[in-house]
């Protein structure tokens, strides 16, 4: 569990903002943050001890909102992307130590013999396990950061973390005024068409606009667009954009929309419970999976959902991977799903191309 803002671990000095030359590597890995801000091509860092006061605020939230870290940083430095490529990087393959694939496939059968007109969708992943010998953090951080693919996101400390690299933006803030998006539903880059015609896809993204839909009725000037086609890698996805206005806080906010349905499921509460009851849950508790991570800064805020990332103890990397389950799925195709997604994940931090 990260130890970012924990009683007593603060310090009084003054946050500071370095130039992306001075940023010091071996500190920025003992202790960071990184973010993409607004845009995947506009990034900040953090690094250092924590401080109790800071105009950068960078924050997490798990799956469940039951926990939350803050992390305001000694020293801060903004940077656009084409700084960075004079960046090597050569992360080996690791040792894969195992997955919970057959786990994945016995709570995907016990949600296909529930759902009812009550229970629609839930949301369920897997995970595979690798030995930390041959694979530095400064490796992988430099692997995500030359690989351009999404919205990069990331938060550690000494003893775990979490590096990620997500199409899915869960709020951009500046003012009152809001942006959201509903992302779900998915197939390989060269059938991308099909998610405008496939039956279980349209169902599970009009799922996810019609929970946010719910969530947002409050505030004012909610405006939906659209579906369209997003591309992530080998992976496409439909994306329908939110925008809104509204007075709520950062923190607020972050608890009223996360999990949204193309992470948790549809109605949120019947699914979180399912997800709560399910053996991969039993096993693996403690889930940042498809919870929130952003930065804060002034009048200004951008968060993330935190997918298609690896994260990390002093035992072991791991790389989590979900999809959404409708009474129409079947377990061959998620089962394909979420190794697809597993093997973007590798592409991007272990170089593999098989």
């Amino acid at each position: 569990m990260f130890k970012l803002c924990c009683a007593g671990q603060f310090n009084m000095k003054k946050q500071v903002h370095i130039p992306f030359e001075k940023l010091d590597w071996e500190l920025f890995c003992k202790r960071g943050a990184l973010m993409a801000y607004f845009e995947k091509d506009q990034l900040v860092f953090g690094m250092g001890d924590a401080l109790e006061v800071g105009d950068v605020k960078f924050f997490q939230r798990d799956f469940f909102n039951e926990n939350t870290w803050e992390y305001i940083p000694e020293f801060v430095c903004f940077a656009h992307i084409d700084a960075l490529q004079s960046i090597n990087s050569s992360p080996g393959m690791p040792e894969v130590k195992g997955n919970d694939d057959e786990t994945y496939l016995e709570d995907i059968n016990k949600a296909l013999s529930e759902f009812n007109e009550d229970f629609e969708k839930v949301v369920l992943i897997s995970r595979e396990s690798y030995s930390k010998s041959s694979a530095e953090l400064k490796e992988l951080v430099k692997g995500i950061l030359n690989a351009r693919l999404g919205l990069n996101y990331g938060l550690w400390d000494e003893d775990s973390g979490i590096l990620g690299s997500t199409p899915e933006i869960l709020f951009s803030k500046d003012g009152m005024k809001f942006k959201s998006m509903a992302l779900a539903s998915t197939r390989p880059i060269d059938k991308a068409h099909e998610l405008l015609e496939d039956k279980k896809e349209l169902i599970e993204h009009h799922l996810v606009v019609k929970d946010l839909k719910n969530k947002l009725k409050e505030q004012k000037d909610l405006e939906v667009g659209t579906s369209k086609i997003e591309k992530f890698g080998n992976l496409a996805h439909l994306r329908t954009d939110i925008s809104f206005e509204s007075e709520l806080s950062i923190e607020e906010l972050a608890s009223l929309l996360g999990p949204t349905a193309a992470l948790g499921g549809y109605p949120q509460g019947v699914a979180k419970q399912f997800i709560k009851n399910s053996k991969y849950y039993s096993k693996h508790p403690n889930r940042k999976f498809g919870g929130v991570v952003g930065v804060e800064h002034g009048k200004k805020a951008f968060a993330l959902v935190a997918i298609r990332n690896i994260q990390w103890d002093k035992e072991s990397y791991w790389i989590e991977s979900g999809g959404g389950v409708v009474k129409e799925s079947t377990v061959e195709n998620e089962l394909s799903e979420i190794k697809r997604k597993r093997k973007v994940i590798r592409d991007i931090f272990f170089n593999e191309n098989i």
